[in-house]
């Protein structure tokens, strides 16, 4: 799993490594839900896992499937790409 280095936090960094399996799993249904199901209910399958690292969903994201989420007054985007690449940074 590829992390940017500056600016992360621990919360940030326990949210990413406590979630990166439901995002692939999260993905994979995506790909097969997308024309029925609502992107935004997603985030319901990692409220569990971003409560209990102190952070907040507060956007899910088609292109890169994954996240937006903020900590500590930081925004950060956790993302799976196409190919498989798990990655979060730091975005505000």
């Amino acid at each position: 799993m590829k992390t940017q280095k500056t600016n992360i936090t621990p919360e940030a960094v326990k949210f990413f490594n406590d979630s990166a399996e439901m995002i692939i799993e999260l993905y994979l249904r995506w790909q097969d839900e997308k024309d029925y199901e609502n992107i935004a209910d997603y985030a319901d399958a990692l409220d569990p896992m971003a409560e209990e690292a102190g952070v907040v969903i507060v956007k899910m994201n088609k292109r890169p499937f994954g996240c937006n989420f903020t900590v500590s007054g930081k925004t950060f985007r956790l993302s799976l790409s196409a190919r498989g690449t798990l990655a979060y940074k730091r975005i505000a």
